[in-house]
């Protein structure tokens, strides 16, 4: 027998919802009963033995699972495959799988092949190799005959690693959050922007280096100089120091919405949302490098095939490790659409804050006047 590295990841499962005090061996034996082990082609598993059993988060636990010599075409139901009528199969394999259920029965399978005898249980082409590799083809010439026919079954028909469809859910939400941060951040800019009301008075000293609030205040000054009546002058003097003081709560809106909205959702997308498309760049960097390994494997023979097995298990521990990397990020990404409404509510307060200081600005100018 020989101890090989192959990992496995199957599909979720969902079941019933679990309870705490649920038999660790029945939701074994259920789950995998279900799972996508059981393949149409194939004979049945079962479970022998459950240990390691952890129900801190939801459960989890390690069984040992092993084939049967039943096929899972003739649709038997679970009790019957845990009978003696399903013994263990011949061409014997025993697999050691890590399972967690969450409350829900949502489930992750994690398998690694432990023990094989029999060709036929050779289910994968990463398997195959790892049997050539762990026996040697010099002890086992039997093996080397077959490999060149079982190369060209097992590989023939292999296909580029796809993305698990909730992976690309996940990532599409990152692109739609990024469309809605830039348009956000743009709707605002456009509300900060200056918006002024006497442009054709700017438009007649040329390039405008000055405010229009400025502009208008310096007007009325040069205006009360042609004054007889006091009283006219004085108005016009509070109106040009009205007109600044609005001008600077403006202001003082503006640095506060950039500081407290458009800063923090520009800083969502430099810090987050481009690491993780970067981050996904090198995922499928590493995917495409995985997938060519694999390829290069069609044309093995037994002098390349040690090298080249090599080259795919570092491709292919490269891309799951960039897998991880990718899921860390995206796991990392705060509550976009929490931090959106806080920063509108921002917004909304420092308008409202610049408001009520213009009608307090006014208020004052007509108590005088």
């Amino acid at each position: 027998m020989s101890i090989l590295a192959v990992l496995v990841f199957f599909p979720m499962a969902v079941m019933p919802e679990i309870s705490a005090d649920s038999d660790a061996m029945k939701e074994a034996q259920s789950y995998i009963y279900s799972s996508d082990l059981q393949k149409p082609d194939q004979n049945f598993r079962k479970v022998t033995s459950v240990s390691k059993v952890d129900r801190s988060d939801g459960l989890s636990m390690e069984m040992d699972v092993v084939q049967t010599s039943c096929q899972v075409s003739s649709k038997l139901s679970q009790e019957k495959v845990y009978t003696d009528a399903c013994p263990v199969s011949n061409e014997y394999e025993k697999i050691k799988c890590n399972l967690k259920l969450d409350e829900n029965k949502n489930g992750q399978l994690k398998c690694v092949y432990v023990e094989a005898l029999g060709l036929n249980s050779l289910r994968s082409r990463e398997q195959l190799f790892c049997v050539c590799l762990s026996f040697g083809l010099q002890k086992f010439p039997i093996l080397s005959k077959m490999l060149p026919h079982s190369l060209k079954h097992l590989l023939k028909s292999s296909k580029t690693t796809e993305y698990q469809e909730q992976f690309n859910k996940q990532f599409e939400q990152v692109f739609h959050f990024e469309r809605c941060l830039k348009q956000i951040v743009k709707s605002i800019r456009r509300f900060t922007d200056p918006n002024p009301s006497f442009t054709m008075m700017s438009s007649l000293i040329g390039e405008n280096k000055i405010s229009d609030a400025e502009l208008f205040s310096e007007c009325l000054l040069k205006m009360k100089q042609n004054c007889i009546n006091t009283s006219s002058e004085k108005f016009l003097t509070c109106v040009a120091m009205a007109e600044v003081k609005i001008e600077a709560a403006r202001t003082l809106r503006n640095q506060q919405i950039h500081s407290f909205s458009i800063d923090p959702l520009n800083k969502i997308l430099a810090e987050k949302i481009e690491e993780v498309k970067k981050e996904k760049i090198k995922l499928d960097r590493a995917r495409a490098e995985y997938d060519l390994a694999l390829e290069k494997l069609k044309a093995a023979s037994e002098k390349n095939l040690d090298q080249l097995y090599n080259i795919m298990e570092e491709k292919k521990n490269a891309f799951e490790a960039q897998a991880h990397v990718m899921a860390q990020w995206m796991d990392s990404m705060p509550d976009v659409e929490q931090m959106i409404a806080k920063s509108i509510q921002q917004l909304c307060t420092s308008n409202y804050q610049y408001h009520k200081s213009v009608i307090q600005i006014l208020n004052d100018l007509l108590k005088e006047h």
